[in-house]
């Protein structure tokens, strides 16, 4: 969360939240999914690792390798656990809006809310894109800059032990 390049989503549990950012758009969605303990407590137990949305599904990626099988099993769970909540969170949010519509009168829903519903959901969409080209912007200038000050200590190394 450097320099205000995230938008970190806060769950309400302090080492997770700590640990992890979470940035989606809606929110409520990653809200009803992550509440759950026992999720949190094996996202916890695997960190670090990311999870991207994924237009078919859901992406998890961790560090180095996993080879002991136990690892392997309780990583396997995880995905499992957390797909099971994303589709329980999704079901929630498609029959509150379900929900939202039969509450409507014969007229339909208002067309300024739903509009202004729309219109939230793009913003921070966009939001969220304008974030993550920000940040991917912020980690090639800092690959850069390493890269260079590298090159300069290499170059200092090498000029150095020539003049020895």
């Amino acid at each position: 969360m450097t320099k205000g390049l995230a938008r970190d989503l806060v769950i309400g549990d302090d080492e997770l939240d700590d640990q992890y950012i979470i940035e989606t758009a809606p929110a409520e969605l990653a809200e009803r999914a992550l509440d759950d303990p026992d999720l949190r407590a094996a996202l916890l137990a695997h960190h670090p690792m990311e999870v991207h949305c994924k237009p078919n599904g859901l992406l998890l990626e961790s560090r180095g390798w996993l080879e002991e099988p136990d690892k392997i099993r309780a990583f396997t769970a995880l995905r499992a656990h957390l797909a099971a909540n994303m589709e329980r969170a999704v079901a929630a949010a498609r029959e509150e809006e379900q929900r939202q519509a039969a509450q409507v009168g014969y007229r339909g829903a208002d067309p300024t809310a739903q509009r202004e519903s729309e219109l939230e959901a793009r913003e921070q969409t966009a939001e969220l894109k304008e974030l993550r080209k920000q940040r991917q912007k912020a980690k090639t200038t800092r690959g850069f800059v390493i890269f260079v000050l590298v090159g300069i200590a290499m170059f200092g190394l090498a000029y150095g032990q020539s003049c020895l």
